[in-house]
């Protein structure tokens, strides 16, 4: 399969440059009639300890945060004015930092840095200084600024090998291939070449047109051809192919794409140069531009496989090379940077990357519940007939602790079509373009402060900036393109750029999809209501037993729903079985009442200390025994045994048997392979928590 290098995060981190600054004092959106205070959008590059401006456009920000939100990144930012105080700050994830998506027969380090990395900030449009630090607080990039006034910049013809000049090397105007050209109401893609001369550029339609045609005829993207722009622009190249540090080539070209190093990247990662100038960055952003694209593909001129991808998928380089199978991996490579989704391959030695619409290591708060049967078993064996929604071990790039929703996804693999849950991601953002509003009321149901801004990537002056909501608050926002960003304290969004469903709707705390409660959606993406009765008892896991506490009577059983609704309780029972009985040795409780969803009923002796839904007086043994869950009509629906046991509730292999003032925990939470010893570890006692 063939791979390209994607933006490496970590979990739980944003999947974009998501920054926000605050101004010293208090501040206050502006009053009608007012003029409301101006600032300034910069595109720079960060590389070899400079900050190089590729661009500047004047915004108008209504509201300013008076803190930042807190977000996980590597970098922090400052803007001082000319008195030296510091007026602004903000946080950014290292856009240097890439994620390697190797073929087969490469090992690679875990962290690739790339040599350049372009970021976005706003800042006052005062005159100042913008600094960037480490984690360490060292400063690795300055940058002076002067006011814009309300003009905007770009940067012109440099000293860079990258250098375009837009009245010769760029011929004519983009052409579409694909789509009505509608950019409001259309998810919109523009392809450039890298390194094919003018008399090449023949090719490169023929090239782009192959790979589009790939494209729109894949699973995902066949339905939505309408809903798809494409364009390609013609570029010339001073000359063909790209350069390759491997045999000490430089070569001329548009944007300066040079194989990997094989040090600090692979061969195959193709990425613009160390040197790669403010030009070159500018550039691709002032294309972009032209055709309002949400992202950009640089499709090179190279006779081997390749590619990669930049830190938010601003742009995607992928080889022309017959072999990589430049539509395939393209459809692949859009699932990340137009629909947020995550991969779902195995490899070794690689952080587990949760978050997503279509991975989490949570069995209690997939994202899809509502997808999944209330016959099919959480979680779900790779033998379940039919391959229906569940929730499969391994993806995010780990074998264990990490589920993918169906076997088989074009995120897993390039060859396949979309599982359904991200075939669904893909109809909600399509849907939601295409109800693009250009104004909205916002309405924050978090439960926590949320900042919200309107993305505004091409009309600024149209987009309402920072606006922090309270619990429960609205707001009416102007959204330009339809677009606006998220950040919150309490909830990561892996892509936190999102486009407004209709002019009026709500925000939940769901890491998954905002516009949804967790656990409650539809695939329209509407709040349900959902019914007692989709859940049953058999959704229901012993989850947590200790056996011994501060006296050998200090004993409690847990039981979890990973379900998406409460489920009764009524005539159920919980039962022991001695070490090598042939039938139960005792019920120690009859139970009643209801267990929410993703909630916790207790059992426990009366010797146990803590809080429990019931007690019982009868013991279980330390060293053998089991558990199980029955319902009224005596089936066993699931057991737990433990030490030496070698009785029906033993599911393939006892787990260990616990220590005193231990206990053995499904982990991660709700696991249930039907294997104890795999299931159940020893581990210190959460009981009515999550382990």
């Amino acid at each position: 399969m063939l791979l390209l290098v994607q933006p490496r995060m970590n979990a739980r981190r944003l999947d974009r440059c998501l920054l926000v600054i605050f101004f010293a004092g208090a501040c206050t959106s502006a009053r009608p009639g007012e003029e409301p205070r101006s600032g300034a959008r910069l595109d720079l590059v960060l590389a070899h300890g400079r900050l190089e401006l590729a661009g500047a456009d004047p915004t108008l920000r209504w509201a300013l945060p008076s803190q930042a939100p807190h977000t996980e990144t590597d970098l922090t930012w400052s803007f001082s004015d000319a008195s030296g105080g510091v007026i602004a700050t903000g946080e950014i994830a290292d856009p240097r930092l890439v994620r390697y998506e190797p073929l087969p027969d490469e090992r690679v380090a875990d962290t690739l840095r790339a040599g350049a990395g372009m970021i976005t900030v706003e800042v006052p449009d005062v005159t100042g200084t913008l600094a960037v630090r480490d984690a360490a607080g060292s400063v690795i990039g300055e940058f002076g600024f002067e006011p814009l006034h309300g003009v905007a910049f770009a940067a012109g013809r440099g000293d860079g090998k990258s250098d375009i000049d837009f009245t010769s090397d760029v011929i004519g105007a983009p052409v579409l291939v694909a789509g009505d050209g509608d950019p409001d109401h259309h998810l919109n893609v523009l392809v450039v070449p890298e390194g094919y001369t003018a008399s090449e550029l023949a090719r490169f339609h023929d090239d782009a047109r192959g790979m589009i045609s790939t494209l729109l005829a894949s699973d995902g993207y066949r339905d939505h051809r309408p809903q798809l722009n494409v364009w390609y622009q013609d570029i010339k190249s001073a000359e063909s192919g790209i350069s390759d540090p491997a045999i000490h080539t430089t070569k001329k070209t548009a944007f300066d794409i040079t194989f990997g190093d094989g040090q600090s990247l692979p061969r195959r990662c193709l990425m613009p140069s160390a040197s790669w100038k403010t030009v070159s960055a500018s550039n691709m952003s002032r294309l972009g531009d032209t055709t309002h694209a949400d992202t950009v593909i640089v499709l090179a001129n190279v006779a081997e496989v390749g590619g990669c991808a930049d830190f938010g998928g601003r742009f995607t380089v992928l080889s022309n090379h017959a072999a990589s199978n430049p539509g395939a991996t393209l459809a692949h490579e859009l699932g990340h940077s137009l629909f947020g989704l995550g991969d779902e391959y195995v490899e070794a030695g690689r952080q587990c990357a949760v978050g997503y619409p279509n991975l989490s290591e949570h069995l209690d708060q997939l994202p899809w519940r509502d997808l999944i049967a209330a016959t099919t078993p959480i979680p779900t064996p790779s033998t379940q007939s039919g391959h229906p929604v569940g929730a499969y071990q391994g993806g995010g790039f780990c074998a264990q602790g990490v589920y993918r929703p169906q076997p088989t996804c074009k995120m897993r693999s390039l060859d396949v079509e979309f599982c359904a849950v991200c075939r669904r991601e893909l109809e909600r953002r399509f849907a939601r373009r295409a109800a693009s509003v250009s104004r909205a009321t916002i309405t924050n149901r978090t439960g926590a402060e949320l900042w919200v801004v309107c993305d505004g990537r091409f009309g600024t002056p149209r987009c309402t900036g920072w606006t922090k909501l309270a619990p429960d608050a609205s707001a009416e926002m102007a959204l330009s393109d339809g677009r606006f960003i998220l950040s919150s304290s309490t909830v990561m969004w892996p892509t936190p750029a999102f486009d407004a469903p209709s002019a009026q709707f709500s925000i939940y705390a769901n890491p998954a999809d905002p516009f949804t409660m967790q656990g409650e959606t539809t695939p329209d993406g509407g709040v349900v209501d959902t019914a007692a009765g989709t859940c049953t008892l058999a959704n229901v896991v012993i989850n947590e037993v200790q056996t011994a506490g501060t006296s050998a009577a200090d004993e409690f059983i847990e039981l979890f729903n990973p379900c998406g609704a409460a489920i009764d309780l009524a005539g159920a029972r919980l039962v022991y079985r001695s070490g090598a009985a042939a039938v139960d040795s005792a019920v120690l409780a009859t139970l009643s009442g209801t267990i929410s969803a993703g909630g916790y009923y207790v059992v426990a002796s009366t010797q146990f200390a803590g809080t429990a839904q019931i007690r019982y007086t009868s013991g279980i043994s330390a060293s053998r025994g089991g558990v199980g869950l029955r319902d009224a009509s005596d089936n066993l629906l699931d057991a737990v045994a433990w030490g030496a046991a070698d009785n029906g509730f033993v599911e393939t292999e006892p787990a260990a048997a616990p220590p005193a003032s231990s206990s053995i925990a499904r982990t991660p939470n709700g696991v249930d392979t039907q294997n104890n010893a795999h299931d159940l570890t020893v581990t210190t006692p959460t009981p009515g928590a999550m382990n």
